[in-house]
Parts: structure tokens; sequence; C-alpha cells
């Protein structure tokens, strides 16, 4: 049994990439966090490193799922250097799903939104009422379906 997983999951593993991200993260003299991908060099940092999973995107067309009369608005709450939030980006543009994109870094207004909706990470995808955490497409079709 053990050698059918193994065997099973040897499969499956050439069509997986886990990418790893190098970030790091500081404290300004304001007492606000940053992340970014170069260390600054006048201030002390922590490194973090970050392992995704860059497998294959469902690029199912659920755009018929929205029509211009309901009240489906697509928003997404999101930081420029986020892949999920690169993803998402992706599967809606690819999807002809009309979207509205607040990036929390730098906005203030859509940072405070953000937090007010109960945001712990990005991206924080609004589909009318309806809010999903992080990025699934599956998820994200289904919720774009009426599911």
């Amino acid at each position: 049994m053990k050698l059918l997983t193994y065997s099973l999951l040897l499969a499956l593993l050439p069509g997986m990439v886990i990418a790893e991200t190098q970030l790091y993260k500081y404290t300004d003299e304001n007492g606000r966090v940053h992340f970014t991908d170069r260390p600054p060099a006048d201030v002390a940092t922590e490194s973090i490193t970050i392992k995704s999973y860059d497998g294959p995107v469902d690029v199912t067309d659920y755009s018929s799922a929205l029509k211009p009369d309901t009240d489906k608005k697509v928003v997404m709450y999101m930081t420029e250097w986020c892949g999920y939030c690169k993803k998402a980006s992706r599967y809606m543009d690819a999807n002809n799903i009309p979207y509205t994109e607040y990036d929390v870094e730098k906005s203030s207004r859509a940072n405070s939104e953000h937090k007010r909706l109960g945001g712990k990470g990005v991206p924080l995808i609004l589909v009318g009422k309806k809010k999903m955490s992080g990025f699934n497409a599956g998820r994200l079709g289904g919720i774009l379906a009426g599911q």
C-alpha cells in the first residue's frame, strides 16, 4: 500500500511547482509595518520565506454568471507583491470578470475597509455580499456562479 501511495505522489509531483519567495519585514519610525523584496540598508529587518504552490489555474469561463444588472460586484483588496493576488487578477482577466482592485498598502481608505471587513491577509475578495479570504479558482468560480 505504501508503494502505491509513493508511486502516486511521484506521478503527481512533476505537475506541481513550489516556489519560495524571500521577503523582508521592517517597522518604520511611525510604527507602520512594511514588507519588501529588498532589505533597506538603514533599518533592521526580519527575513521571511514564503512558499507558494504554483500549480495549474482553473480558467473555466464564469463570466456568464455575472450580469450587469446583478449585485455581484467583484472587489479585491490586494497588495502589489502578493502572488495569490496576481493569480486572482489573472484568473478574473482571463475570464472577463469585471472587478475593482484596492491596494491596502497604498490606500489608507482601502486598508481601513479591509480591516473593517475582517481582513487578516490578502487577497480579500468580495462578490456581492459574499467574502472570500485568499484565492482558490474553483471556490471563486462557485461563488460567481451563485453556489
